[in-house]
């Protein structure tokens, strides 16, 4: 049982990684320095009437003016997309108790990518993604079967094909990058099972959804600083179970950034699901074969800023976290034996043009 136990957990682990979501604006530009120390404070007297606005980047705020979005994207740009997941584990109860520790160590996955806009006449835009690198885990703690799964989806291109108004029409690469990861996994049973989570778990949906969260949730008429608008975005949480996740958008301020003046724009959602979303999938049972799996979301949140240039709606600079709280109840119906494991997912991206 123990060993069917060790196995079952750490296929969970690698699911978690593969669902999962963080924030992080230090990558924008001209924000990677140390700030200054702080002035002495000038005397009364010495105060001005006025000072400069900044925001909480530390940009200088500029007079408020309608400004029409586009899609933004701008044929013939490379942009660089990071996006680093990580899951922290903690096993809430083991009936029949036996000894195993309270916190699972965490697992951490990066992927950086390309995503290179073709500088063609059509009224569309075609982008592909090139993920450069995909790794998982520190040198000491790295699995040698997921690794080799992961190292093949080193170079894959995925190809989206999107409309002026930001709607993703078409998707191609996948089936390659799948053949790809079978020819990899072919030879060891737990590399076997982690392409067959992959595949599931990254599914052509949820990278449809990807794209047009970052770039279909603008209003496409002229609107103002303290201007907001709402978004219902389905989400694929796992293969065969989704939700919907209420966003509520905000054009916060008009700002200088090195001359340019920049569109700031926040997303933010908060969603509790009192009672338990409960998600249901073949992935499950694939993952502990003979063991009775349930996994159930409490909490699905969202965070994100993206800085646009006011004249092309071209982005700048994007930074987004978004946070799953869910627990994993498993039952083992051959020993009787009860697990339940909480797991907070966070997965952090930047995005920004290359230069």
């Amino acid at each position: 049982m123990l060993k069917s136990t060790g196995r079952m957990l750490l296929l969970f682990l690698i699911m978690a990684s593969c669902m999962g979501a963080g924030y992080d604006r230090s990558g924008f530009p001209g924000k990677d320095t140390e700030p200054p120390a702080a002035a002495p404070e000038p005397a009364p007297e010495d105060t001005p009437e006025e000072t400069d606005e900044t925001n909480e980047e530390g940009f200088e705020e500029l007079p408020p003016r309608p400004v029409t979005l586009s899609l933004g994207l701008i044929k013939g740009k490379t942009y660089t997309y990071e996006t680093s997941i990580y899951s922290q584990n903690t096993i809430v109860s083991v009936t029949p108790e036996i000894p195993m520790p309270d916190e699972i160590p965490g697992i951490q996955m990066t992927t950086i990518s390309r995503m290179i806009v073709a500088d063609d006449t059509s009224e569309d835009y075609t982008v592909t993604q090139i993920i450069d690198s995909f790794g998982a885990g520190d040198d000491e703690n790295r699995l040698p079967q997921v690794q080799a799964v992961l190292d093949a989806l080193t170079g894959v291109e995925i190809t989206f094909i999107l409309s002026p108004g930001g709607d993703v029409k078409s998707l191609s690469g996948t089936d390659a990058m799948w053949d790809r990861v079978a020819e990899a996994s072919c030879d060891d049973p737990l590399a076997q099972r982690m392409a067959a989570l992959l595949k599931q778990s990254i599914s052509d949906e949820k990278l449809k959804q990807q794209m047009a969260t970052t770039f279909g949730a603008r209003p496409r008429v002229p609107v103002e600083p303290g201007h907001t608008w709402d978004a219902s975005v389905p989400m694929e949480l796992i293969a065969g179970s989704s939700s919907t996740l209420s966003i509520n958008y905000s054009f916060d301020s008009l700002v200088d950034v090195d001359g340019v003046e920049a569109v700031v724009l926040s997303g933010y959602a908060d969603q509790e699901f009192p009672g338990g979303l409960p998600l249901s999938s073949d992935m499950l049972k694939d993952l502990a074969p003979g063991m009775d799996m349930k996994i159930i979301i409490d909490y699905l949140g969202l965070d994100t800023v993206a800085y646009l240039r006011a004249d092309t709606s071209e982005l700048m600079y994007l930074s987004s976290e978004v946070i799953i709280e869910m627990r994993n109840q498993i039952h083992d119906p051959e020993s009787g034996q009860d697990i339940e494991i909480t797991m907070d997912v966070n997965v952090f991206t930047e995005m920004t043009p290359v230069e």
